[in-house]
């Protein structure tokens, strides 16, 4: 049964990522459990409804005004935590969408009132490391566990598609994203370089990604 905010007409994801499972976090970002997917409404207040709890899903084609919804969000909410503007791809149509989505993986975060709180996208690089971009996380979904299980999924697609690192760049004045990958294991290379947008400076970051065994994924 879909909730109010669906009934209103708000997008709704169609695909359920096809997949079986999310992952669910706690409040306090222990006790990873699993938990079956349901319909997700798009962007909009959750509230102060108590705890979150976050689980992670795929986006699919049909999935592309959510990811939209959350990006364009992003864009208004961290204006300079980015290379892009909120102009610049709110003028972007639905085949753009669909095109970013068929060339790189993205995966959201829901609540558990089926709200869209964050997103992130995967992008398979020829070297054999694995690109995440884009990520974000709603302000009031933050210190819930809800960047740790974005970054996972990203992980976790890197060691199945056999990668060896997953690569990043952020912002030297985004302190506070350079914080959370740290706290997840991420490691600056001592690579930086400028941005097409302005006079920033751009890290690199880097995670060692195993194969399972303990062993970091062997090249190629």
């Amino acid at each position: 049964m879909l909730n109010q905010g669906a009934r209103a007409g708000i997008p709704v994801i169609n695909q359920l990522v096809r997949r079986d499972v999310a992952i669910l976090v706690a409040a306090d970002g222990e006790g990873l459990t699993e938990l079956s997917t349901g319909l997700v409404d798009s962007v909009r207040d959750r509230g102060n409804t108590g705890p979150m709890i976050v689980s992670t899903i795929a986006a699919g084609p049909d999935d592309w005004s959510a990811v939209r919804d959350i990006r364009l969000r992003a864009l208004q909410t961290e204006p300079l935590a980015y290379c892009s503007s909120y102009p610049a791809e709110r003028s972007l149509t639905e085949q753009d969408w669909q095109e970013r989505l068929a060339t790189a993986r993205t995966f959201l975060a829901v609540d558990d009132t089926q709200l869209v709180v964050g997103s992130v996208t995967a992008r398979w690089l020829r070297n054999g490391d694995m690109q995440l971009n884009a990520m974000y996380v709603a302000p009031n979904a933050r210190g819930t566990g809800c960047a740790e299980a974005l970054i996972e999924e990203v992980v976790v697609l890197t060691r199945a598609r056999r990668g060896h690192r997953v690569v990043l760049g952020v912002l030297e004045r985004n302190s506070r994203a350079q914080r959370c990958y740290q706290r997840f294991g991420f490691v600056a290379t001592g690579r930086r370089g400028g941005t097409p947008y302005g006079p920033d400076t751009e890290i690199e970051y880097a995670y060692p990604v195993t194969n399972g065994t303990g062993d970091v994924s062997p090249r190629g």
